[in-house]
């Protein structure tokens, strides 16, 4: 009875692992295809390889691109959010209310210039 459960426990692990190794060989097989078929895309388009070339080829150039990227990028997230604030408090940020003293014809106080003034 024991050497007939020990036999069963050993043809279900077998089972576990071939059914495992042949989904391992499976998806290997179909990611081979996949990447054979987008290697074959990227070479044959005269964009790609130019790109190639010219940035990812060499690993100083690419680091550089991601860091001047990442400049750019952060440039052009500062001025969006800055863009949309400004647009959000139009008419009560700081430069408003001196337009608007101005145009009353009320002196612009500048704090920073008179820190002391009454008003």
């Amino acid at each position: 009875h024991r050497d007939l459960h020990l036999c069963d426990r050993r043809q279900r692990q077998m089972c576990i692992r071939d059914r495992y190794q042949r989904r391992v060989r499976d998806f290997s097989a179909l990611f081979s295809i996949m990447s054979s078929t987008v290697v074959r895309r990227v070479a044959n388009n005269p964009f790609h390889t130019t790109l190639y070339n010219m940035i990812f080829r060499n690993t100083a150039t690419l680091t550089a691109f991601v860091i001047g990227g990442a400049f750019v990028g952060e440039m052009v997230v500062d001025s969006a959010i800055n863009s949309a604030w400004n647009v959000s408090n139009r008419g009560r940020r700081w430069r408003d209310v001196l337009d608007d003293r101005k145009a009353k014809g009320l002196p612009a106080f500048d704090p920073e210039e008179d820190p002391d003034a009454p008003y």
